[in-house]
């Protein structure tokens, strides 16, 4: 049972409560020690299921598959109780956190922060703040063989004066060899992840041939032939979001410090002693449960305890702030807005008592159940180094990065215009010169209508669906029409093992996790068998046929 399927059977069984608030009760399909699932909580729940969720049986088996998640679902949660995990310290405090963080995302769409607009002027200082203007792209090309005696033969050939055009068409084991072994314009991010070092994308003059050079696929060589300054459009869109983002994080700082002034937020001296007199590392610190209530920031309806700042402090691994100034600027800065956003979504009537008990009963079932399978399940799982090296060895067509495709596109307004621009290709026109005299897509002068795919998010989908050389078009993107034509595509290098050491590692836990939580559930059924009772009866009354072959 996965988190979505906790999720869907945690709405369903809460919202038939609150809609049933005041109804005849729902007869009970399943009695499960004093919990029972009721006729509503099950057609709930079955309603709620998206397609892929949804079985195609028929008759008795369809119901008991469907009703077989709540079922287990109860069996948890009687494991949870028995454990004293609903009324655990840490679940209170993960439950606190959970309704903050929904109060939070539901007062700023309430009450919207709206950052001042992003000035192309500070785009354009930006750019040339960070020294992106002085960024170089060279014009590359390369030669790739498995064995090193190949591409010795290969650098003999070009010694001795045959066109590299050849010699790569010839050895190159790349879908580049069939274009002279081009790989078209990069910076020196693009070589350093085909595992060259930087330093011989700075220093190797224009025309030299590289040495041998070890690759993820075997051994290479590659020269430049051509290099220019890179395009302020390449970095534009991701600078603004940058700037973006910051002016949005200025704004709620503002707004938080604003409200904390109308509530009076205030530092709890006594709080903050208690903290210093317990000394450092600060996250290694342990404090009873009545220190933990200790406030360290008071506001109008509400506190802030010192069991609040060591969880932030032990999640991200601080142990010393320079003096208390430091710590109570560090305490604000994590603890201040998710506090006095919450805070304000109570003095401003933003949501009424019956929805956030809603919340609070969905949040809390959630997080007891979540804990339940991190002591249950999770916290024995380990995965051997050995066992990720393994994986990554035998998915040698997986932890690819994604191929390096240009684009040469004109975007018009009409689709009558982008017609008429097909046609002139078509009839031997230039899509670059076109894309030069006519595109409205930001940039297509200064790049001469070639993009990278990333550059056109819009179109990324029609692209990795089209072939190289491929004229396609019209389509339409939300500012107008497009035709393009992939002009180059490199297949993405394979990803060095260090870098998706992790990620594999994470996907083994998962699959691991998925298994021994099948496992627990198992165990879950047979220990509390007997006090599972199904009324046959009321679940075909619950789920009748018509309904599920409707359904």
């Amino acid at each position: 049972m996965d988190k979505v399927r906790i999720a869907t059977i945690t709405c369903a069984l809460v919202g038939a409560f609150l809609w049933g608030c005041g109804e005849q009760e729902s007869p009970a399909v399943v009695q499960i020690g004093t919990r029972a699932i009721t006729a509503d909580n099950l057609r709930s729940y079955v309603l709620g299921l998206n397609e892929s969720q949804r079985n195609h049986r028929e008759g008795p088996a369809a119901r008991h598959e469907y009703l077989q998640p709540l079922i287990d679902y109860h069996l948890m949660w009687l494991e949870a109780q028995a454990l004293g995990l609903d009324t655990a310290a840490i679940t209170q405090r993960q439950l606190e956190r959970r309704i903050r963080r929904h109060l939070v995302a539901f007062y700023l769409k309430r009450k919207p922060v709206q950052p001042p607009l992003v000035e192309e002027t500070e785009i354009k200082q930006r750019f040339e703040r960070k020294g992106l203007h002085r960024t170089l792209e060279r014009m590359t090309w390369g030669i790739m063989a498995k064995a090193r005696p190949e591409l010795e033969q290969a650098v003999a050939e070009l010694a001795a004066g045959t066109p590299f055009g050849e010699v790569a068409a010839r050895y190159s084991i790349t879908p580049d060899a069939v274009n002279g072994g081009e790989l078209g314009w990069l910076r020196v991010e693009s070589t350093r992840r085909m595992g060259l070092p930087d330093s011989l994308f700075h220093a190797l003059p224009l025309g030299v041939l590289s040495p041998v050079l070890p690759h993820s696929s075997g051994f290479c060589v590659v020269r430049f032939t051509e290099e220019r300054p890179v395009s302020y459009f390449d970095f534009r869109d991701e600078i603004l979001q940058e700037l973006q983002e910051e002016r949005l994080g200025e704004a709620r700082a503002a707004r938080a410090e604003q409200l904390a002034d109308k509530y009076d937020w205030n530092l709890h001296e006594p709080g903050l002693r208690l903290l210093l007199e317990k000394g450092q590392p600060l996250a290694a610190l342990e404090l009873t449960p009545e220190e933990e209530r200790t406030p360290l920031f008071k506001f109008t309806g509400g506190q802030v305890p010192l069991g609040e700042l060591l969880d932030q402090l032990k999640n991200r691994n601080i142990n010393a702030v320079a003096d208390s100034t430091a710590l109570v600027q560090l305490a604000e800065r994590f603890l201040l807005q998710p506090y006095i956003f919450a805070a304000a979504v109570h003095h401003e009537d933003l949501i009424d008592r019956e929805t956030l008990e809603a919340v609070r009963q969905s949040l809390r079932e959630e997080v007891v159940l979540s804990q339940l399978r991190q002591q249950k399940v999770v916290a024995s799982i380990t995965i051997a180094p050995e066992d990720v090296r393994r994986y990554y060895d035998e998915q040698t067509e997986r932890f690819r990065r994604r191929d390096q495709i240009d684009v040469a596109e004109v975007l018009v307004e009409t689709e009558e215009e982008a017609l008429a621009v097909r046609r002139q290709i078509e009839a031997g026109a230039d899509i670059a010169t076109l894309a030069q005299e006519r595109s409205k897509r930001r940039g297509a002068r200064a790049r001469s209508g070639i993009f990278p795919m990333e550059k056109t998010s819009d179109l990324v989908s029609h692209i990795l669906a089209a072939q190289p050389g491929e004229l396609v078009g019209p389509v339409q993107v939300h500012d107008g029409f497009s035709v393009f034509e992939i002009i180059h595509r490199q297949p993405g290098e394979r990803l060095p093992f260090a870098q998706v050491r992790r990620q594999i590692s994470d996907m083994l836990r998962r699959a691991e996790e998925r298994e021994r939580f099948q496992a627990y559930i198992e165990t879950l059924r047979q220990q509390y068998a007997d006090q599972i009772h199904v009324d046959q009866q009321q679940l075909a009354a619950a789920l009748p046929d018509d309904f599920l072959t409707a359904f």
